[in-house]
């Protein structure tokens, strides 16, 4: 069975690669991962490390690893907002890196 993480499952891009999925589950378990609570969906919630290493499986299986998790502004180089861009950098770059080196460490 091939195992695959999925960060960012609560936001829309997320849920729908969940629910697709959800029609192979005789050959995948996907584990949805998101740091925001959702009703009515199939996700373990990781703010920490420590979250992430509960998770109940060996890490050495996985298969696949899926980032939809996201933030985007509108925005121009007149406007820029260098907090806004500092959210942007930290939410689509530093986590995929953090969450990365985290699984990376712990296989």
């Amino acid at each position: 069975m091939q195992k695959i993480l999925v960060f960012g499952a609560s936001g829309s891009i997320g849920s729908s690669i969940l629910e697709e999925y959800e029609k192979f589950k005789n050959n995948y378990q996907v584990y949805g991962i998101s740091t925001k609570s959702k009703k009515n969906t199939k996700f373990h919630k990781i703010n920490t490390e420590s979250d992430l290493l509960k998770l109940n499986f060996d890490k050495k299986s996985l298969n696949g690893l899926i980032w939809t998790q996201g933030v985007n502004v509108n925005d121009s180089i007149l406007s820029f907002d260098k907090k806004k861009f500092d959210e942007v950098m930290n939410v689509n770059v530093s986590y995929i890196l953090k969450t990365l080196s985290w699984i990376i460490k712990h296989d």
